[in-house]
């Protein structure tokens, strides 16, 4: 099955995910979605950010005929790398999707979209 056309759009992650911001509430639903883990709330992973990140951090926020579907912090890795937002007090990579689009899926369609020059990226 090909992977979800997913229309990415890509923003400064510092501050992005506050309360009151506007993808906070996207965050949200999409973290209850699945599971609504406590170190994946928008908090934790605005907090996180700005307190354990090198300001580098980016948020994709992807969409599906103008509903967000998926959403990942990622940070640069040099030339053609990219990785997940993972600082060693938070033990999962900050992302969060639809149940209906499996992490493969996510990965495959930021690599044929706003990373199609990432040779490597890591989650």
């Amino acid at each position: 099955m090909p992977y979800p056309r997913i229309q990415w759009k890509k923003f400064p992650a510092r501050r992005s995910l506050e309360q009151g911001g506007p993808w906070a509430a996207d965050w949200e639903r999409l973290n209850t979605q699945r599971g609504g883990l406590p170190v994946l709330t928008s908090d934790a992973i605005n907090s996180s950010v700005n307190l354990l990140g090198a300001g580098s951090e980016m948020l994709f926020v992807g969409s599906d005929a103008g509903r967000v579907v998926a959403m990942v912090v990622l940070v640069p890795e040099g030339r053609f790398r990219w990785r997940t937002f993972q600082p060693p007090q938070l033990p999962l990579g900050a992302w969060v999707g639809e149940a209906d689009f499996d992490l493969p899926d996510i990965g495959r369609s930021l690599l044929a979209g706003p990373l199609r020059t990432c040779l490597v990226l890591s989650i």
